[in-house]
């Protein structure tokens, strides 16, 4: 139906005259109760209900690490972890368990044997002689100087597992600072070998003690009160330097068979070859000493304390000898050397 100007009703009408209804959504119940009329608010209720179906900004956890900074405890932990995620650190551990209490009891088992026989005739004696109690405590750390090779291969892999399966590149991004890592390498090293150590060597002393349970046995005099604890914290501080002596020649190698090689020699080849040259050429005695100053011989020297028994006389030198704690400084200045060039190595060269 068009207005009396020609113009259609925009509301639009029906034949009737009604207005027909105009699409709108339809108004809210809280809206028809007229709840929110000419500013009204709405209720308690209402308000509670929503503010319940808002979902809750959750809270950030605090970090653990302070500032996400490292700290020489988490590289510790983390060598740690490192480490005994190895298989060989348990076979190498294990062999270090059984070997030194096998030694001990091999070599406390010869000592009675020969106390019981007779040297010259080679016939068993009608009594036997006492045991000396310095050849029992020697003999607890008798296979110290083997059993530095267990811990000396140990050391090489701690630090050359890494270059070869070039898992170091990791660690270098997660630590940059390469003297941080080698001092928890360090630490982890030697908390590791010396609490195994001690272990084996305390074995050793059980087992020795229950062998010689009913031998007849001579006491400790005069300065031999300190053998005991040489045997079994010196023992362990030995395994502890030449572990430690070996990861500096593998921080230098960086190569698991070239560190191998070069710490065997050191420890064994090297030894035998200047001793022979001493013996050989009687103008050479002058390498006579610089045999006695290669850790091999420091071990043994170091371990015995300079004692004589029945069994292990005094041997007499015409070149200079370092005695027992000048044994022990050797050891020490071996580790401190090849730990130092191996840092400095480390910390200068790239990564391949």
């Amino acid at each position: 139906m068009t207005n009396p100007i020609g113009m259609t009703n925009p509301i639009g009408t029906t034949g009737t005259n009604r207005p027909v209804a105009s699409a709108q959504p339809p108004t809210p119940p809280h809206r028809q109760s007229g709840a929110w009329q000419s500013g009204a608010q709405p209720s308690r209720t209402e308000s509670g209900n929503a503010s319940r179906r808002r979902p809750r900004a959750r809270r950030t956890q605090p970090s653990r690490v302070p500032n996400g900074r490292l700290s020489l405890w988490g590289c510790i932990r983390g060598e740690f972890v490192r480490l005994f995620a190895l298989a060989s650190t348990y076979w190498l551990l294990g062999i270090t368990l059984v070997l030194l209490p096998a030694g001990a009891a091999m070599n406390a088992w010869t000592i009675h044997w020969s106390m019981g026989v007779d040297p010259q005739t080679a016939k068993p004696l009608d009594t036997p002689n006492p045991v000396d109690v310095v050849d029992l405590w020697i003999s607890v750390s008798g296979f110290v100087s083997t059993v530095a090779i267990v811990t000396g291969i140990f050391g090489v892999l701690a630090i050359t597992s890494e270059y070869s399966t070039k898992s170091i590149q990791a660690t270098l991004t997660a630590n940059p600072k390469r003297l941080t890592m080698i001092t928890a390498k360090i630490i982890a090293i030697s908390v590791t070998v010396f609490v195994v150590a001690l272990a084996g060597l305390m074995i050793s002393w059980a087992i020795v003690s229950i062998m010689s349970s009913d031998w007849s046995i001579t006491q400790l005099s005069g300065r031999e009160w300190r053998l005991p604890w040489v045997s079994l914290f010196g023992g362990a501080a030995v395994l502890v330097l030449m572990a430690l002596m070996a990861f500096g020649v593998g921080a230098i190698c960086r190569s698991t068979p070239g560190a191998l090689f070069g710490y065997i020699a050191i420890l064994t080849i090297l030894p035998n070859i200047l001793t022979i040259v001493s013996v050989m050429a009687k103008e050479f005695k002058w390498v006579g000493t610089v045999a006695a100053f290669m850790p091999g011989s420091s071990i043994d020297r170091f371990l015995q304390m300079n004692a004589t028994s029945p069994t292990l006389s005094a041997v007499s030198y015409d070149y200079f000898v370092p005695n027992w704690w000048q044994s022990l400084l050797v050891l020490v200045g071996w580790t401190v050397v090849s730990v130092v060039i191996g840092a400095l190595v480390v910390r200068r060269a790239d990564i391949k």
